[in-house]
């Protein structure tokens, strides 16, 4: 009372008033057995979850991975091209998180990835993504099962119309590398060639000093040697006056 009837004529004799020592034995088991079924329920789930994202890690990649990718890739493209420049590949591998990210110095890392790149050197995101996986599980050099149709046929399913690759990344270190290699050895040429020809002037220059000095020695010889002869033939063709001289002494005596 006053929710209840006790004298109503019912089974119990407290009328359709309920009877305490039954219910509250009966409301505590439920509680509790209702709260067991919720914790067992809440810890197949976590444990399913835990045992699945195992699987997944032994496996190899996420999708919270790939989700990862994608997300630090608008940042580079947020007109959804699906593709970006070649210079940006190391930033953008260097800016990943973990197990995706190449830190720096990667470019080697990338150059190895054979990556195809498009024109105006564009490089294509799942072609990226798929260097990266590749290396991630160490099969940059495993054999592909796939035949080159069945390649060619999910090139074409996966990639965008303007897609036209024109050369890799091997292909272009090996460019870098040869042009280098000739420009190096244009400097050194144009080095070599500077010094020898800065050797050969002070050469040039003393050869015409001494060549100079020698026609002017000469010069000086011949014209001694002429001075000499013409003093001889002078010396030769005058008279001698003495005797001459002595007799007018005597006659001026007498």
């Amino acid at each position: 009372p006053p929710d209840c009837d006790p004298t109503l004529n019912t089974p119990s004799h407290k009328g359709d008033c309920g009877d305490t020592a039954i219910a509250t034995p009966f409301i505590v088991t439920y509680v509790i057995i209702t709260s067991l079924v919720v914790v067992n329920m809440y810890i197949a789930v976590i444990l399913e979850n835990f045992s699945q994202a195992q699987e997944d890690v032994q496996q190899g990649l996420t999708d919270d991975d790939y989700d990862m990718y994608y997300e630090k890739w608008q940042r580079l493209d947020p007109s959804g091209s699906q593709f970006i420049r070649y210079d940006q590949l190391s930033e953008f591998v260097n800016g990943l998180e973990p197990p995706l990210r190449i830190s720096k110095p990667n470019h080697l890392a990338l150059v190895a990835m054979n990556l195809p790149i498009c024109e105006n050197d564009r490089m294509h995101c799942v072609d990226i993504l798929d260097g990266l996986t590749k290396y991630f599980l160490g099969a940059l050099h495993a054999q592909v099962a796939n035949t080159e149709a069945d390649a060619t046929i999910d090139i074409k399913k996966d990639r965008p119309k303007d897609y036209h690759p024109i050369t890799t990344t091997v292909q272009r270190h090996r460019e870098l590398y040869l042009s280098r290699i000739g420009l190096t050895g244009f400097r050194t040429n144009v080095e070599r060639r500077r010094n020898e020809r800065k050797n050969r002037i002070p050469t040039l220059e003393k050869a015409i000093i001494d060549k100079t000095f020698e026609s002017d020695h000469v010069k000086s010889s011949t014209i001694l040697s002429n001075d000499v002869e013409n003093h001889e033939k002078n010396l030769a063709t005058t008279p001698i006056i003495k005797p001459a001289m002595n007799a007018n002494r005597l006659s001026v005596h007498q």
